[in-house]
């Protein structure tokens, strides 16, 4: 059904794609294709136009929808575009929080998504020359976050010392307190992308390093610290 709700809203939206995939019936009229999207036509309450053919082999069945479905970044390349999964995983957080895993966008809901923080994501992707051991997922979501409003050579050294570990002055220690929680929490075996207290940590973390404040302790944020101009 989750299929089924996300292509009614398509629907709704005038979103959904006439493409050469549509609905399928077999010699004897039974239905053996396009199960899903008749069924979100029946709950949008819209008709769509749509390919029909019928008269295939009962056995047809078994090489429908058996194929591998292409990836995001498969779709990238087709459109000629060079984003990554990384990209999308990042403009998800910075619309809808750090808590996204049951947000699903269509192909072209996500290069629009994508497109909306593209200065930001940009900033944040040309930083950590692929050190994702340390700059992960959700602190390059902030970083590109606070890129809109925050001196961008001072997010740089945030990031440098995350991944180094190593400290330039006393101001550089909360970088040295994240890098710390990141070791803590994998070794809890905790997960970083969808955790928002992890998430809070994070902005504490460059908040504090942006002040050059040391601190004693990792306290999660209690509102979203690096507001992108133009949100309530």
């Amino acid at each position: 059904m989750r299929w089924v709700n996300h292509l009614a809203t398509l629907i709704k939206n005038g979103e959904f794609t006439l493409t050469h995939q549509g609905i399928a019936f077999d010699e004897d009229g039974n239905l053996i294709d396009g199960q899903h999207r008749l069924h979100a036509i029946i709950k949008a309450g819209i008709a769509v136009k749509m390919e029909v053919s019928s008269g295939w082999p009962r056995s047809n069945i078994l090489a429908i929808d058996v194929g591998k479905k292409r990836n995001f970044d498969d779709r990238a390349r087709f459109l000629g575009r060079d984003e990554r999964k990384t990209d999308l995983a990042i403009a998800k957080i910075l619309k809808y929080g750090p808590v996204n895993g049951t947000i699903k966008l269509s192909p072209d809901m996500e290069f629009n998504l994508i497109d909306e923080y593209r200065p930001g994501i940009d900033f944040a992707s040309s930083l950590g020359g692929g050190h994702k051991k340390y700059y992960v997922i959700p602190v390059q979501a902030i970083v590109a976050r606070a890129s809109y409003t925050q001196d961008k050579a001072r997010l740089a050294e945030f990031v440098k010392t995350l991944i180094t570990g190593q400290m330039g002055k006393l101001g550089d220690q909360p970088a040295i307190k994240l890098r710390e929680s990141i070791i803590a929490y994998r070794a809890a075996k905790k997960q970083l992308v969808r955790n928002q207290d992890f998430y809070q940590k994070c902005e504490s973390a460059l908040r504090a390093f942006i002040q050059e404040r040391p601190i004693t302790k990792l306290y999660p944020a209690e509102s979203e610290l690096f507001k992108i101009p133009g949100e309530m």
